[in-house]
């Protein structure tokens, strides 16, 4: 079941997530760039950052995304989704020769109309935000752990959610 959250009231639909991967910090910043909030000591992939995530390379992709959906999470406590891979990944790798013309073409498609785009690609797929679940915080900030998602404290998790729209762009870097 996919829900969305009540977005907090002093958080309008042009605020943004700012993903900061050296800094290890996600940001919250409204339409004029001030932050609203911060999260620190967040994880991020285990294989550091990538132009283009592969799946299994447990990269974190950088790239512009927006949040697709807001959803309860056994693992996680709460899962924001976004739109990974979009057209500019879909096209970098298959500049390399990493997909076909058909999966590059289906993703590229997927993104003109709006529409999650594949999932199951070489290029993987689920790449969110989310909680640590029944994680350790130890391991949260000494390690970065994930298989490519961006990972906060359960706390952190439940706070950002409440400031998160479907649509809201996210960027990381």
């Amino acid at each position: 079941m996919v829900f969305a959250l009540v977005a907090h009231a002093a958080v309008a639909h042009w605020s943004w997530i700012d993903i900061d991967t050296r800094q290890q910090t996600l940001t919250v910043l409204d339409g004029e760039h001030h932050p609203l909030a911060q999260f620190d000591d967040i994880a991020i992939g285990s294989g550091g950052v990538a132009d283009v995530h592969r799946q299994g390379d447990h990269t974190t992709p950088r790239g512009h995304f927006h949040v697709v959906s807001i959803r309860p999470s056994a693992t996680f406590k709460t899962f924001l989704l976004l739109d990974y891979p979009q057209q500019q990944q879909a096209e970098l790798a298959w500049q390399r020769g990493e997909i076909s013309q058909q999966v590059r073409d289906d993703i590229v498609a997927a993104a003109a109309s709006g529409r999650l785009p594949p999932q199951d690609s070489p290029l993987g797929g689920a790449i969110g935000i989310h909680g640590l679940g029944r994680g350790s915080p130890d391991i949260q900030q000494r390690y970065n752990w994930t298989s490519g998602c961006i990972a906060l404290t359960n706390r952190q998790i439940r706070r950002l959610a409440r400031l998160v729209y479907p649509g809201m762009s996210v960027v990381i870097h």
